[in-house]
């Protein structure tokens, strides 16, 4: 709740739900094919069988849909992702916050610099975690091939930071 509350009050940022699978048609607008470790054999749509493991498909879906009527908007989801499975076969469902930032005119450094600012309250403050970085390269087709960190906690890899590919 607190860390809701801090994007929400703190920084402005407005919270999105989305469902815990791909949206087949929205990812191929997109141009991205992203990665499952699960399907879902009864799902009500055929396309939309796979179970996210990343929140960024939907993430980009706000974009596409809010960029030609915002200049600049945030959004923040906390939600479930799978990105394994466990030795007894089962999903291993984590919750994770995803966090994007819209501006239609700012630089990249200076959005990278906002985005920083955000999750270094969040951890140190909220959280009560020391934050660092880690530029690292990334090879999935949605990331900035040089803007790209490795996000850690307490020494511990938690996520990662990055701009969208133009």
């Amino acid at each position: 709740y607190d860390v809701k509350y801090a994007l929400a009050s703190r920084f402005d940022l407005n919270e999105t739900h989305s469902y815990i699978w791909y949206d087949y048609e929205s990812n191929k607008t997109l141009g991205i094919n992203p990665q499952s470790v699960i399907r879902c054999i009864n799902s009500l749509n055929k396309d939309n069988d796979k179970i996210r493991s990343t929140m960024i498909p939907s993430l980009l879906k706000v974009i596409a849909d809010n960029k030609g009527v915002y200049n600049n908007f945030g959004t923040f989801e906390i939600g479930r992702v799978v990105k394994q499975m466990r030795d007894d076969n089962l999903a291993d469902e984590t919750k994770s916050l995803g966090l994007l930032l819209y501006r239609k005119t700012a630089s990249e450094e200076s959005v990278l610099f906002e985005v920083k600012e955000i999750i270094d309250y969040i951890f140190e403050y909220v959280l009560k975690m020391n934050l660092t970085l880690e530029l690292s390269t990334n090879t999935n087709d949605y990331c900035h091939p040089k803007n790209y960190y490795k996000v850690f906690a307490n020494d511990v890899e938690v996520g990662n930071l990055f701009e969208i590919t133009p």
